[in-house]
């Protein structure tokens, strides 16, 4: 749900820029933003600056709280600093900050300070499988995501040990047939513990 509104939040201020003239870049078209009557304008002009220049001067001239902390959000995430994050006053705008800072700079410790289990686990899941980690994957508080994390881990990196690290013995057997398979490995088969993979993974071999 919050990916969703943070989509939304975005569209709508790129619409809103193009009414009011704010360009792309972050230069003012046809006024610079001080000179607009609409308050909800300028404040969004003032987003845009700030996130084109990755300047958070140009943050602490918004005036709706919201908007203040979406401009320090998008400037935090385009400098990649975690720390820029600090300023930002409300719950939303810090965990969405934290989370997409976490990404940029692949650093999972960030992924630890978001309030929500399910923004870290999404956050831990993305830098694991970035990474080929499954050390990170591991530390998603969900079995299934975690399983399936590591999975996605052990096939791009076509090793065996890291299937064996699953927690679902079937899921686990699967992903050691899949390797044995892609890396013509037979002797594979043999540590698949559910007889009708080991069979299956056999019979490949055949």
């Amino acid at each position: 749900m919050k990916q969703i509104i943070y989509l939304l939040t975005v569209l709508l201020l790129t619409v809103l820029l193009l009414i009011t003239g704010c360009g792309i870049t972050g230069s003012v078209i046809s006024n610079n933003c001080e000179t607009m009557n609409n308050p909800t304008d300028k404040d969004y002009c003032y987003v845009q600056l700030g996130a084109s220049t990755l300047n958070d001067g140009y943050c602490q001239s918004i005036k709706d709280s919201m908007s203040a902390d979406f401009c320090y959000e998008e400037v935090a995430v385009g400098l990649k600093d975690p720390k820029a994050c600090e300023i930002i006053n409300s719950e939303y705008w810090s965990d969405i900050c934290y989370k997409e800072t976490a990404k940029a700079t692949l650093n999972p410790d960030n992924c630890f300070i978001l309030n929500s289990i399910l923004d870290k686990n999404d956050c831990l899941e993305f830098i694991g499988k970035a990474k080929n980690d499954y050390k990170i994957c591991q530390e998603i508080r969900d079995v299934e995501r975690s399983d399936q994390c590591i999975k996605k881990v052990a096939y791009a990196l076509n090793e065996s040990s890291v299937c064996k690290e699953m927690s679902n013995k079937l899921l686990k057997d699967s992903c050691l047939k899949k390797i044995a398979v892609i890396t013509d490995n037979k002797e594979l088969c043999s540590e698949i513990g559910t007889t009708v993979i080991r069979q299956s993974c056999t019979k490949e071999f055949s």
